[in-house]
């Protein structure tokens, strides 16, 4: 009763991740070269348990330390890991080497080819899908008919981390237990935390750009300001194609950008500002994920030591859902 006391007062430091908090304390255990037997008493608890809070207490000193920067990680598009999924030997398998600028005439059916199994294995898992779901019958009428048809249940996370355990889909790198524990709790620990998402950052219009201050403004005064601005073009109201001259100009009105955030020390401190090209922004196509914007950005925002700008290329449409409009 006293180890399974122990136990209950390490899990219970941990209230939204008492799985991942029993899985760790349990390989600890497991991995404890001083356990002589199966049963598990007092003594061996506290001196595992002990270690791991030890350990999240530098982490936490750690990241006290740091800057509130670390916390977000942004990947860039063209390194992501590219999976595709073997239905034969059912696993998936990273694309090896670089692909190449213009596509083959086979890869638009390969797309749909992946799209296809990348669902097949979501599927093929539930219990309900593991069979097919329906038997063609041969009536007098030579058909069928589908009554209802839905999604399979949704998997539970736990479950979906177990199975696909060791995979690095998005390029941060896997998380071990003791990580995935420690995000917990800053999670928890930053529920006022917020993302603040614009788009249609007009530059070159001084309408759109008094909204912009207006909207800094606003942040600076907050309790807790945001840890991410995320400007998302057109950062120009006119398109940046073939026929556009002015990028000396849209150049220098980055640099005003950079001293009206420069000008608000709270956000300059502790906020962090990610820069997504628009589809009529400057680059040598239109093409998705777009080229970043480095050459008209880096060097006039860090003349104003902005040095926790990420200019990056993202699919502008995936963040389309959470946009504030500046330019209406």
């Amino acid at each position: 009763m006293d180890a399974l006391d122990e136990i209950l007062s390490f899990v219970n430091r941990f209230p939204d991740a008492e799985d991942e908090a029993i899985d760790l304390l349990l390989d600890q255990l497991e991995h404890e070269s001083s356990l002589k037997s199966s049963i598990i008493d007092k003594e061996s608890v506290n001196r595992v348990t002990s270690v791991l809070l030890q350990a999240e207490a530098a982490a936490e000193g750690d990241s006290g330390s740091a800057s509130n920067h670390s916390a977000i990680r942004v990947i860039d598009a063209f390194l992501v890991p590219k999976f595709r999924y073997d239905s034969i030997k059912k696993h998936f398998y990273q694309h090896a080497g670089s692909l190449p600028i213009h596509g083959e005439a086979s890869a638009k059916a390969a797309l749909y080819r992946d799209r296809f199994l990348l669902l097949f294995q979501r599927v093929s898992r539930d219990q309900h899908f593991s069979r097919p779901s329906f038997d063609v019958v041969n009536s007098e009428f030579g058909s069928c008919e589908v009554i209802t048809c839905g999604f399979p249940p949704l998997e539970d996370r736990d479950q979906s981390l177990k199975l696909l355990a060791g995979y690095d889909f998005f390029g941060g790198g896997t998380l071990k237990k003791e990580d995935t524990l420690r995000l917990a709790d800053l999670e928890k620990r930053a529920a006022n935390d917020m993302f603040v998402i614009l788009s249609d950052i007009w530059l070159d219009n001084e309408e759109v750009m008094g909204k912009l201050e207006v909207v800094l403004d606003g942040f600076e005064s907050v309790e807790v300001v945001p840890s991410l601005f995320v400007f998302m073009g057109n950062f120009c109201s006119h398109p940046c194609n073939l026929s556009f001259h002015s990028f000396s100009s849209l150049r220098l009105q980055f640099g005003k950008l950079g001293q009206m955030i420069a000008a608000h020390p709270r956000l300059k401190e502790h906020s962090r500002f990610l820069f997504i090209p628009g589809p009529d922004d400057a680059g040598p196509s239109t093409v998705l994920p777009r080229d970043p914007l480095e050459f008209l950005v880096s060097g006039v925002l860090n003349t104003w030591s902005l040095n926790s700008m990420d200019c990056v290329m993202l699919d502008y449409r995936e963040c389309s859902s959470f946009e504030l409009n500046l330019a209406v």
